[in-house]
């Protein structure tokens, strides 16, 4: 009979102890979950805030008549022609590229429908490299001749690009590329959420092979 009472006392014991390890482990779940889905929703905010941007800034200071021209005619064109026409384009657009600068976008990229680098703002010296192994987004914007908006590594930096193809006269000449810094997501989050402490982490094997070696 004592031995009957021992192992019931016991079996209550260990199920309350089940419960308890059962209820603060379902508590941290719901926790962790209710925080995933904060996050989430302050990461997205984010990122859209930036790319409502990029659309603006298309829509109001890129897509018209002055700039595709001009882009027109610089994928026609060939050697000292082009360097013109690209030497133009970048001078017209420099004071918008320094705008974005201050508003942590900081790159302005013209790509052809080759897939070729045609006018990096934040590296205006290289251009004309092939990019069609290392852009996946400028693959997509030219193939699809839609936006895209990913992050994605590059051969300069890293970033979330707004990709936009450039359609003049009928004709699909390119894409353009309005790109946001990782700081720049980061900052934002800290805005909404001061509480929270972010990091931006990423793999040495995914930037390094597509980096210029220098």
């Amino acid at each position: 009979f004592y031995l009957f009472i021992m192992i019931f006392i016991w079996a209550i014991a260990l199920s309350a102890l089940y419960f308890i390890h059962y209820y603060k482990n379902q508590k941290k779940s719901d926790y962790f979950n209710e925080n995933i889905i904060t996050l989430d929703i302050a990461y997205k905010a984010s990122r859209d805030k930036y790319s409502l941007l990029a659309d603006y800034i298309f829509a109001n200071s890129i897509n018209n008549k002055a700039i595709l021209s001009l882009f027109e005619k610089g994928v026609d064109a060939k050697g000292e022609k082009r360097d013109i026409y690209r030497k133009e384009l970048y001078q017209k657009l420099l004071p918008l590229y320094q705008k974005l600068q201050q508003n942590s976008m900081h790159q302005l990229h013209f790509f052809t429908h080759e897939n070729r680098s045609y006018l990096r703002f934040h590296k205006p010296d290289r251009y004309g490299d092939d990019l069609s192994l290392t852009r996946q987004t400028m693959v997509l914007a030219n193939q699809k001749n839609q936006n895209i908006s990913a992050f994605e590594t590059g051969r300069v930096v890293s970033g979330f690009r707004n990709l936009f193809p450039l359609n003049y006269n009928h004709r699909h000449l390119g894409s353009v590329e309005i790109s946001v810094t990782t700081k720049a997501i980061l900052d934002t989050l800290h805005i909404l959420d001061p509480r929270r402490e972010y990091r931006f982490i990423l793999s040495k094997n995914v930037v390094l092979p597509k980096l210029f070696k220098e």
